[in-house]
């Protein structure tokens, strides 16, 4: 009896170990995914900060042209 208990608890330990280690596995690739969109939101800010430089310098130059 004893045994078999020990190996109902043993494999209620072991299904718990696949669920904790399925969660962190998707866990990361979830970081992973994020870490990927972050980086292409930076580079995304970065082209808009330089369409906004280009388009402030053709407004400064089209005023000089104007004065």
């Amino acid at each position: 009896m004893k045994t078999l208990i020990y190996r109902i608890k043993k494999l209620s330990i072991r299904l718990k170990m696949r669920s904790a280690t399925a969660e962190i596995d998707a866990a990361e690739r979830r970081i992973a995914n994020d870490k990927l969109l972050i980086e292409r939101l930076y580079r995304y800010r970065s082209e808009l900060q330089a369409d906004l430089f280009w388009a402030e310098k053709q407004n400064m130059q089209v005023r000089g042209a104007n004065v």
